[in-house]
């Protein structure tokens, strides 16, 4: 991701045809560059904001993230515990993953939504009081501390128990 650091401002997409590893987070919130790799991508997190990122399939630690309703995020197979959606144009597979939208309460075909069912089924330190969702910095941190950030008991939807 140096490399890529180094690119940002010169050039408008970054095309990977083989696999791509990276040391850490694939972080890419500006409108550019975007992200294309053909191969099977692997880090710690995968997240997207403003541009364009398109991964044929990977694996993430921590998160798939996408924030902002301008761009889009799009992968193949991913392996990875959590999907983050902050009203973002996201055609992620993740079999494995736990989905959360973290912009509203529509809970069509996620497992936590803005509201309650965050509040009820999150640590306290990862959840935003007033606006009643994920405080993403913070769940990051946590997961990477090797911290809960599920309420002990929590299943999908909020509930606490069943």
């Amino acid at each position: 991701m140096d490399a890529i650091k180094e690119l940002r401002g010169d050039v408008d997409l970054i095309v990977v045809t083989g696999d791509l590893t990276v040391d850490g987070p694939i972080a890419l919130y500006g409108d550019r560059p975007g992200l294309y790799v053909g191969g099977h991508t692997k880090a710690e997190t995968l997240e997207g904001g403003e541009g364009e990122i398109y991964i044929h399939d990977g694996a993430f630690t921590h998160l798939v993230y996408g924030w902002y309703n301008h761009g889009s995020l799009r992968t193949g197979i991913v392996d990875t515990p959590w999907v983050i959606d902050y009203d973002h144009a996201m055609d992620v597979y993740a079999p494995g993953g736990r989905w959360v939208n973290n912009y509203d309460d529509d809970d069509d075909d996620v497992d936590f939504a803005v509201g309650d069912g965050i509040v009820e089924a999150f640590v306290p330190e990862v959840v935003d009081a007033e606006d009643r969702c994920l405080n993403v910095d913070e769940f990051l941190d946590r997961l990477r501390a090797g911290l809960p950030v599920l309420r002990p008991g929590a299943t999908d939807a909020g509930r606490v128990g069943e």
